[in-house]
């Protein structure tokens, strides 16, 4: 991981966790807290969620949330959503002022709108156009037009007239890229490619985001395996993104947001949206998972963790410990997870975690990443 993205991850964390604190110090509800914190997650292009979903295999976003008011047993959740800005407010809007659970696709979408969730523009928004091509003599060329942003300064110059930014090629590869130009203009977003040894990088596929997210579409259309993609990406991975939190009537909550698997089928609904799976809370703790969802789901993983606490009378970080370190032990798990006590308990089983903690009076926010 380069010191610039972890730099940005610790920021946005710190920028999450401080949102939920404003509004439990303003006497506001752990469900809103939760909303708050990963709503910000759901902004920052670093993380599998909102914005910076991954891609599904038909090169489309499908993103997915859900959250859980411990107190009241209600819950809420949206899944396969593609034009919510924001889908953990669309699933808070669900718990709230709907008699249904889990909403999924243009339902939830239809629903959310009502409702005056944030969405996107459609698929058929105009954006920068550009093209690459190999002649004859095997030689490469790439190039970008653009009106630029909407309501822009101006003056404001574009990454579709800077090379390396919002266009590249040599004698090996041709990209031309779309999407948050003052960002490919920071990183020389175009010229980057060149960093990755992957021959999926020479077929013309461009990428979108500074993550390269139609990179891991076209990476699994040339159908090189899991390990090799890992091995190629292992530098731009994202999680799912939760959080937990306690307020100051004692309630508890707990949420999840994500964009899912990248690759994954179309209409594949996910942890994140499914209290008990992705995340839980009651009148004890609250839990939010990152890691195998469909694992989670067989599991019941969340729920599980609450089964110990509230049936074996294990504490929560025993509790916590068991499901990740043993009945988990063969597929990548981790939580954050929260007690009526104020006890918090964060363990994975990978190299790393993104995680943050933030408590009322005791200091600046907590953040860590590894072991």
């Amino acid at each position: 991981m380069g010191a610039e993205r972890e730099g940005h991850c610790r920021a946005a964390l710190t920028s999450s966790v401080k949102a939920a604190m404003d509004v439990l110090s303003g006497d506001g509800t752990a469900v809103d807290a939760v909303v708050a914190a990963i709503a910000v997650m759901e902004d920052d292009p670093m993380f599998n969620a909102g914005r910076g979903a991954v891609f599904a295999a038909n090169g489309t976003n499908e993103l997915d949330a859900g959250i859980m008011d411990g107190f009241t047993g209600a819950v809420g959740g949206v899944s396969t959503v593609k034009r919510i800005m924001n889908p953990i407010i669309a699933a808070k809007f669900v718990m709230q002022h709907s008699k249904h659970s889990l909403l999924c696709g243009e339902g939830a979408e239809n629903f959310a709108f009502r409702h005056g969730c944030p969405m996107v523009l459609s698929e058929v928004t105009k954006g920068t156009v550009g093209a690459v091509a190999l002649d004859m003599q095997g030689h490469l060329a790439a190039g970008s037009s653009t009106g630029g942003l909407s309501g822009k300064e101006p003056g404001r110059v574009s990454d579709s007239s800077i090379s390396g930014a919002g266009f590249y090629a040599d004698r090996r590869i041709a990209v031309s890229a779309t999407g948050n130009g003052d960002e490919f203009i920071r990183m020389s977003a175009s010229k980057i490619v060149l960093k990755c040894d992957c021959m999926a990088f020479n077929n013309n596929f461009g990428f979108v985001t500074i993550d390269f997210s139609l990179v891991e579409y076209a990476i699994r259309q040339f159908g090189m395996g899991e390990e090799k993609m890992n091995g190629v990406l292992s530098e731009v991975t994202k999680g799912t993104v939760g959080a937990v939190a306690l307020d100051m009537q004692g309630h508890l909550a707990a949420g999840s947001s994500t964009g899912g698997l990248s690759g994954k089928e179309p209409g594949r609904v996910s942890d994140s949206s499914i209290s008990g799976a992705g995340f839980y809370a009651d009148r004890r703790i609250a839990v939010s998972a990152t890691g195998n969802g469909d694992e989670f789901i067989r599991m019941s993983a969340s729920k599980q963790i609450a089964d110990l606490v509230n049936y074996r009378g294990l504490d929560l970080t025993e509790a916590c410990a068991q499901v990740v370190h043993t009945d988990m032990k063969d597929v990548h798990a981790g939580f954050i997870a929260l007690d009526i006590s104020g006890t918090v308990t964060m363990p994975f089983n990978t190299p790393g975690m993104f995680r943050a903690t933030l408590r009322h009076g005791q200091g600046p926010a907590v953040v860590e990443i590894f072991k």
